[in-house]
């Protein structure tokens, strides 16, 4: 009978120790689940750190970039940005897009329609009729200078 009993509480003990075991082993599994879920979330803030740090150097750039530009009205109530050091005619003068700049791109306006309408190939906006303020009093100027700015915003 003791052989019987002892058999008994052998098994019971085993059972207890399986029971356990188990029991261990969901704990491991759960650990494990939240070590990896942490590192699924590290990898993706270090992913936005990376990116934050990408748009950082380019609004640093940017700062850096825009310092060499002016806001000139290059004629009455028209406005575009301009190199600083630039000291020729407006005419002749590369001119930035106000609404491409104040977008952190510099975007140059083109000619269009036989030099009578300036388009900027980014944003379309247009500058129609331009009277330059800068254009140099000497010699000829010709009769095709508009004498009135209308300025377009496509959006």
């Amino acid at each position: 009978m003791k052989s019987v009993r002892l058999k008994s509480e052998v098994l019971t003990f085993d059972i207890k120790i399986n029971s356990k075991v188990i029991e261990l082993q969901r704990e491991i599994i759960s650990a494990q689940d939240k070590v990896l879920s942490n590192q699924r979330e590290q990898d993706l803030l270090l992913a936005k750190i990376q990116e934050l740090e990408k748009e950082f150097t380019r609004f640093k750039d940017w700062n850096i970039e825009k310092e060499s530009y002016v806001l000139k009205e290059i004629a009455s109530g028209v406005f575009a940005y301009i190199e600083k050091n630039y000291d020729g005619s407006f005419q002749s003068a590369s001119k930035l897009c106000t609404n491409c700049f104040e977008q952190q791109a510099k975007s140059i306006f083109q000619y269009e329609s036989l030099g009578e309408l300036l388009m900027c190939p980014r944003c379309n906006s247009m500058i129609a009729g331009i009277k330059y303020l800068n254009v140099p009093r000497v010699g000829y100027i010709s009769d095709n200078v508009m004498h009135h700015s209308i300025i377009f915003y496509k959006e």
